[in-house]
């Protein structure tokens, strides 16, 4: 019989020795700095950290502890030394204010009292004095002329008409004529604008910060015309959305609104709810022509 081993089932063959064995071509890769097992042989279970790296982290942690106890502890003594010379001083201080007012107690009550003097009288108050009392009292009928005349002065003067804000100011037609110059520039009369209505479901509000409101049919957004200025809207042809019998009944019409704020979309003006109803035909249109002119300027 040969004492020759049989071969592995990877193709290696194991001698005597357990450090020298031969690989096959169905061996792992070799590695050079790999140590290599016995047949079975069990892997020794590796610790997440070496004793070495737990010390060090153990020796880390005690100096930065010992640093941050060091900073607090000196700051603490830095803080107290600044406080205690303010506090001596303040009871310095109170203990001389202390002794000053026992030192003046007993001089002020050594001093005695002045007397007053009785203070006489002015002439000129004895005789206005002798004077009410000579002079009978006035009879009644001066006292009702009195009061009555000075009703008629206070119907006479008139109240001073109440301040209104620009935004809440209603339409109205100046009997002056209009120029530039009373609206801060801006035409007069404008032939042909863009109109559209308020976007609904969008938190409006006017000028003066009031909410505003679908249903007033004379309010008006530009960025044209200054705040409280009164507006003439006439409803041009061409709306090619409608029938004849609407286009009849929108068409020539005429609106007075006062601008109440600032327009911030692509057309010229845009019209509350109500207002656009008025000369156009909500919910089908969107956008239409329309002549401006102006009425009145803002108030002042």
């Amino acid at each position: 019989m040969s004492n020759r081993k049989p071969q592995s089932a990877r193709g290696s063959r194991e001698y005597a020795n357990p450090q020298i064995r031969v690989i096959g071509a169905a061996s792992p890769p070799f590695e050079a700095r790999r140590r290599l097992r016995l047949p079975g042989e069990r892997r020794r279970p590796r610790l997440p950290f070496s004793g070495r790296q737990m010390l060090g982290s153990a020796l880390l942690l005690a100096v930065v502890g010992g640093a941050a106890a060091g900073i607090y502890f000196g700051v603490t003594a830095l803080i107290e030394s600044d406080e205690a010379p303010a506090d001596q001083a303040i009871v310095a201080a109170q203990q001389a204010e202390s002794e000053t007012e026992a030192d003046a107690g007993p001089a002020q009550s050594a001093q005695p009292a002045p007397q007053e003097e009785p203070q006489a009288e002015p002439a000129g108050t004895q005789e206005e004095a002798a004077q009410e009392q000579a002079e009978p009292d006035s009879p009644p009928d001066a006292e009702q002329a009195d009061a009555d005349t000075e009703a008629e002065q206070a119907q006479a003067e008139p109240e001073p008409a109440p301040v209104i804000p620009p935004a809440q100011a209603g339409p109205s037609i100046s009997e002056d004529p209009i120029s530039p110059a009373d609206i801060s520039g801006a035409p007069v009369s404008a032939p042909r604008l863009t109109a559209e209505p308020v976007p609904p479901g969008i938190p409006r509000s006017l000028a003066d910060g009031t909410p505003y409101d679908p249903a007033d049919a004379t309010t008006v957004f530009s960025a044209i015309w200054p705040i409280g200025t009164t507006l003439r809207l006439t409803r041009l042809g061409g709306a090619t959305l409608l029938n004849e019998a609407q286009q009849a009944q929108v068409v020539g019409a005429q609106l007075l609104a006062v601008v109440r704020g600032r327009e911030d979309s692509n057309a010229d003006i845009q019209l509350s709810a109500a207002a656009f109803n008025q000369i156009a035909v909500y919910g089908v249109e969107r956008i239409i022509a329309v002549q401006v002119d102006v009425t009145a300027p803002p108030p002042r």
